[in-house]
């Protein structure tokens, strides 16, 4: 889908009433973001399994215009460009790591809003389960090279 913003002069922004104007800003975000269609508007922390055939990131979704978007981690095929984002419920996840035998590791906050602590996704079944918690919020991860 094309977005195609309709541009106004001065003039016709000065005789569009509030809710005119408000109406049609609305509009142009439900366009872009697509509230509620778990579309992927924006996406960062790319990584890429050791195998190179997949690749996972962190994803902005909006689930609706009222609140601030959720992160999720979302996967592509790298080979075909089949894009999935993984379903988290409640709670945000971010910073996806691949170990070298191809585990997915990432950080999310889907127990406690704000404390993020690790989980790990079975690359084959995709299940992700919670390690440990520490206490305090983890930052970063990184896998060691024997993973």
């Amino acid at each position: 889908m094309r977005l195609r913003p309709r541009l106004h002069c001065l003039r016709e922004v000065d005789s569009m009433s509030y809710d005119e104007l408000y109406r049609e800003v609305e509009s142009f975000y439900r366009a872009l973001h697509a509230p509620g269609q778990d579309c992927v508007t924006d996406g960062a922390d790319l990584t890429v399994a050791a195998d190179g055939r997949r690749g996972a990131f962190t994803a902005t979704v909006f689930m609706d215009l009222a609140s601030a978007p959720a992160t999720r981690i979302a996967g592509v095929n790298l080979e075909s460009g089949e894009l999935t984002v993984r379903a988290a419920g409640a709670g945000n996840d971010r910073l996806p790591h691949f170990s070298p035998d191809g585990r997915l590791a990432f950080l999310s906050d889907r127990d406690q809003c704000g404390n993020f602590q690790l989980f790990v996704a079975d690359p084959v079944s995709g299940d992700a389960r919670a390690c440990p918690p520490v206490d305090g919020v983890i930052e970063s991860l990184a896998w060691s090279p024997d993973g």
